[in-house]
This record gives C-alpha cells, sequence and structure tokens, in this order.
C-alpha cells in the first residue's frame, strides 16, 4: 500500500468521524429544542387548567396559548388526560426529588421531617393552582373503580409518597427518636393532615397557612410520632 493511499485512507476516515460528530450534535440540538418546546406546552397547557378548569379546557385552547397548531400537540400528548397527568407530574417530580434528596442527606429523623414540613408550607402557595384542578381529578377518579385510569394513577403517587416518608419515619424509630407502632400508618396519617390542610386552603374556609399554623403543625406531629415525649430519645443525639 502506497503512502498516498494511506493518507487518502486517514483523510475518509477523518471525514467520517467529523460526519457522525456533526450528525451527533445536530440531535442534540434537535432534542433540546424538542425538550423546550414540550416544556412552553407543559406551561401553557397549566395557565389554561387553572383558567378553566380541567373539563373545560380544551386542547384548542391549550395550542393558542402555545402558540402551535392543535396538530403539534399530538407530538407529545395523546389526549388532554395524558397532557394534564404531565402537567400534574412535572410538579410532583420536582416535589420527589426534594423528598429523594432529604432521604439521602445524613440527618436525624426528626430534621428531615421538620425539612418536609418546611417545603411543604413554602410551596403550598405555588400548589394551590394545581391544587384547584386536583380536587376537580379527585372528583372525577373517585367515580371510578378502583382499576381505573385515574384511580389508578393516584393511588400508585400515593403509595410512593407513603413509602418514602414511612422510610424517614423507620429511621426516626431504629434510633430512638420515634415512638410509632408502624411506620407505614403514620406516615399516611401525616399525607392526610397536610392534604386536609391544603384542601381547605384551596376551599378558602378560614384557615390560613401562616406561621403559627406551621409551627402547631410541627409541634403536633413530632408529639405525635414521639409518643407525647417532648424530648428526643438520648440516642437519637449520639
Amino acid at each position: 500500500m502506497t503512502d498516498q493511499s494511506v493518507s487518502a485512507r486517514r483523510m475518509r476516515s477523518a471525514s467520517l468521524r467529523l460526519g457522525l460528530t456533526r450528525d451527533a450534535m445536530a440531535d442534540t440540538n434537535n432534542d433540546k429544542h424538542l425538550a423546550q418546546r414540550k416544556r412552553e406546552m407543559l406551561a401553557a397547557a397549566e395557565r389554561v387548567f387553572d383558567r378553566h378548569g380541567y373539563a373545560a379546557a380544551t386542547l384548542d385552547e391549550v395550542a393558542a396559548e402555545a402558540g402551535v397548531a392543535k396538530g403539534s400537540l399530538y407530538n407529545y400528548f395523546q389526549s388532554k388526560h395524558d397532557l394534564f397527568t404531565q402537567v400534574f407530574a412535572d410538579v410532583i417530580a420536582i416535589d420527589e426529588a426534594e423528598i429523594d434528596a432529604t432521604l439521602a442527606r445524613q440527618a436525624t429523623a426528626t430534621e428531615k421531617i421538620r425539612s418536609i414540613l418546611q417545603f411543604w408550607s413554602q410551596n403550598l402557595e405555588g400548589h394551590k393552582r394545581l391544587g384547584r384542578l386536583v380536587l376537580e381529578i379527585w372528583a372525577n377518579a373517585a367515580r371510578q373503580s378502583e382499576d381505573g385510569e385515574m384511580a389508578s394513577w393516584f393511588n400508585e403517587m400515593y403509595s410512593n409518597w407513603r413509602g418514602k416518608i414511612a422510610a424517614i419515619i423507620a429511621q426516626g424509630k431504629a434510633e430512638g427518636e420515634f415512638d410509632v407502632e408502624d411506620p407505614h400508618t403514620s406516615a399516611a396519617l401525616l399525607l392526610a393532615v397536610l392534604d386536609g390542610v391544603h384542601i381547605q386552603t384551596l376551599l378558602g374556609v378560614g384557615l390560613e397557612v401562616n406561621e403559627e399554623l406551621v409551627a402547631g403543625l410541627e409541634r403536633a406531629t413530632f408529639n405525635a410520632l414521639r409518643g407525647g415525649r417532648t424530648e428526643v430519645h438520648p440516642r437519637a443525639q449520639e
């Protein structure tokens, strides 16, 4: 093989690698564009759902809000229900990321539960917009059988949340901070209380979430988890 043919082969190989690199960069840029377009559609959908409610909102309105053709929505979402669940899933994903980060921290169970309560109170106002829609979806889910699409979706979501919080409570029980019989039952009760407060603020029935209420909720939570003890077990302070 001559030096000239070797040089030619190397040039072809280099050109091929360059072409593949350009294609990969183009694919990456296209993926970023599609992801950005999807985020814009989800943001538009949240505004439309908040304005009109889930039942009254239409995909035509969402498309107009997002500045796209209605057909473009179907490139990303199968239906209005699929669009809503993805809007809601985005919010839940942020909350779950916070819980996962809390679980991963080297901290006592008391500190982790306190972080969750603080995160909940700080984000309650922002969750009100989506919360109104959730009440509407809850009503639809309640009319379905237990294996209905929306009912199953909510069941999976709550099961996941109960599991995460139960893991923290179980840590507290193992380390002597908490005195509970069943961490999963305690987690379910804590979620029920938080949901109850959330619903009452959505309905505007006179319950105001302020520093006093959050402090009272924290005291009641730890009083229940500690079995009435006001002090943390010495093992938790080692």
